[in-house]
Formats: C-alpha cells, structure tokens, sequence
C-alpha cells in the first residue's frame, strides 16, 4: 500500500508553477494567488488518496491531476511522496518528446 508523507517537486515543475504564477498575478493578482492556493489543496488531497486522479494515458506510473480546464499537474506517487512532475497548460505537448523525457 503506498502512504505517501510529503509533497516533493522536480525543479521543472517548480520553475513553471512560479512562471504560471506570475504571469496570472500580472493580469490579475487575485487569480493567480486563487490558482495556487487551489493546485496546493489538491496536492494535499493527493497526499491522503493517492490514487485520486487519473492514471495518465501518455506516461506509464504518472497521474494528471486536473487543476482546470486549462492546467493539468502530472505526478508520480512513491511510497515515500508525491513527486510533482510538471505544471502543464493543456494546450502544451506534453511530455515533450524531445527535451524532457520522463525516464527516471
């Protein structure tokens, strides 16, 4: 049975959850500090059930929280965490094939 305890981001899905951040916050503070509030809460959601979200259709072991309509955040869950992959506009390829393979 897998109990994650902690949240644990990659650097990647760190840089653009700040960058998703500021560039909401320069059109609308408020939004962008709703925004962040809601990923963290369904981060700790995910804490306590694991399998909450969906089983990715694009990569084996990974689940896509969706946060909006438009923002999905994919993690992988370990014994040990939740590890925060990425922050992915839905717009975006991802992953991306070319720069960011998920081996690991």
């Amino acid at each position: 049975m897998l109990n994650p305890v902690t949240l644990e981001w990659r650097p990647r899905a760190l840089l653009r959850f700040d960058l998703i951040l500021a560039e909401i916050g320069r059109h609308n503070p408020l939004a962008a500090e709703e925004f962040g509030r809601l990923i963290i809460k369904k981060l700790r959601l995910a804490l306590t059930f694991p399998m909450l979200y969906r089983a990715s259709s694009r990569v084996a072991g990974v689940r896509e929280m969706v946060v909006t309509s438009n923002y999905f955040v994919p993690y992988r869950v370990t014994s040990e965490a939740i590890e925060v992959l990425d922050v992915v506009h839905a717009r975006r390829n991802w992953p991306d094939p070319v720069s960011s393979p998920l081996a690991s």
